[in-house]
């Protein structure tokens, strides 16, 4: 049941040879849960000696196997068992529980240097990592209890050294999943130094129907050369972060009227939040005021400084978000947000939005897929339906011809933005 081939390896192939005249095959692996679903290949970042350390998820289900193969053959671990993730306990053979895969593989060989895992929790929507200046990588994902919805222990990790990482949280305690984010530090051996919660969330029963288990989105990652850790994305309730003293910072959402506790519904306000090289909260930064349905920070990068994020937005046409001395109005379609930002204190250079139009008297939405630098732009890339303007009274610079999502890509002078 060889499934999913790793894609994102084969990439690197054409990484390596770009600028060469001919392509030549170096090296490939395969990646499989015993699982009828749910292998899935995330990520490939490459570190600071100059290898890599591939991102991926594999499935685990009692039903049909709970193992790890690598190359057709179990993988085992630095004691020569074999790999097992959770112990999921699936209602049907296509269910499945994804556990974490991180794999450190000399670029030149492909060799395989070290496995680290998780064998419980679940891995859910958002799931990123980054590479230090150190050596090792940085790994932020959103993290379910599928294991035992009452149990303290929410996700374990095991590095290349056999040793377990617990991370805990307070269960719900009435019989619902509830998802919190998970902040962990790999070093360049696979040893894993520290986990934890990068912050707390309240679930409420939002209009007494739905358990807002899923409260916060942690999308983007990045990490500067200090090694200061930074992530963004949207949140729908209260949120705790816990500072090296002990202390507690604790930010409350603003735009929660739409929200109804599922995970379907967009509402809440977007953050970004700067942790040091331990994972402990430095900065916070949010809007000022607003009164719109949603807004979010979906993607992030990091040059010399500044950080420049990407987002998208919702609104009526007459409710507004302040950030600063910027207030934007967006109306009821999903309109796309791109600021440059200070590493320093998270301040300002400037925050703008693209105006989205309808396509056929309908509100789509926007994908904000990518955001990347280069050579002094920002590129900004994308599926939509619809138009985007430069603001609410100019030609769109942009539509699509049909009412199916369209590629899109925008660049943008990343200083002035």
């Amino acid at each position: 049941m060889m499934k999913n081939l790793l894609i994102s390896l084969m990439m690197l192939t054409t990484v390596a040879f770009a600028h060469a005249t001919d392509f030549k095959y170096q090296w490939h692996h395969t990646i499989y849960g015993q699982t009828k679903a749910g292998n899935t290949p995330v990520s490939v970042v490459q570190t600071a000696d100059g290898n890599y350390v591939t991102f991926n998820s594999f499935g685990s289900n009692t039903l049909t196997g709970t193992q790890l193969y690598f190359d057709g053959q179990p993988l085992q671990d630095a004691q020569g068992q074999n790999i097992e993730g959770c112990p999921y306990q699936g209602t049907n053979q296509n269910s499945v529980n994804d556990n974490l895969l991180l794999q450190k593989m000399n670029a030149g060989t492909g060799a395989l240097m070290w496995t680290v895992y998780s064998d419980k929790g679940y891995l859910y929507n958002n799931k990123s990592i980054y590479p230090t200046p150190d050596g090792g990588v940085i790994f932020v994902g959103d993290v379910r209890n599928f294991a035992n919805k009452t149990e303290p222990t929410l996700f374990r990790m095991i590095g290349a050294d056999g040793q377990k990482t617990e991370v805990g949280y307070t269960p719900a305690g009435n019989d619902h999943n509830s998802i919190e984010g998970v902040i962990a530090k790999i070093n360049k051996d696979g040893k894993v130094e520290w986990a934890k919660l990068i912050a707390t969330t309240t679930h409420p029963t939002v209009n007494g129907t739905h358990f807002g288990g899923y409260a916060i989105y942690y999308k983007g990652l990045v990490v500067d050369r200090k090694g200061n850790i930074y992530v963004c994305g949207n949140y729908m309730s209260s949120v705790t972060f816990v500072k090296r003293d002990g202390t507690k910072e604790t930010h409350e959402a603003k735009n929660t009227a739409a929200w109804d506790g599922s995970i379907q519904t967009s509402a809440g306000d977007p953050f970004i939040a700067k942790l040091d090289k331990d994972g402990y909260l430095l900065r916070f930064m949010t809007e000022d005021e607003s009164n719109v349905k949603f807004a979010t920070f979906d993607k992030m990068v990091v040059k010399d400084g500044t950080l420049y994020v990407s987002g998208r937005l919702q609104g009526d046409g007459a409710a507004t978000i302040k950030f600063g001395n910027t207030t934007l109005q967006p109306n009821d379609c999903w309109n796309l947000i791109y600021a440059s930002v200070k590493t320093e204190d998270l301040s300002l250079n400037y925050i703008k939005m693209l105006v989205a139009g309808k396509f056929d008297g309908k509100s789509y939405a926007v994908q904000n897929m990518n955001l990347q630098y280069y050579n002094g732009s920002l590129y900004m890339t994308g599926l939509m339906t619809g138009s985007l303007a430069d603001d609410a009274t100019s030609t769109p610079f942009i539509a699509t011809t049909s009412k199916m999502r369209e590629a899109f890509i925008v660049k943008v002078e990343a200083k002035s933005g």
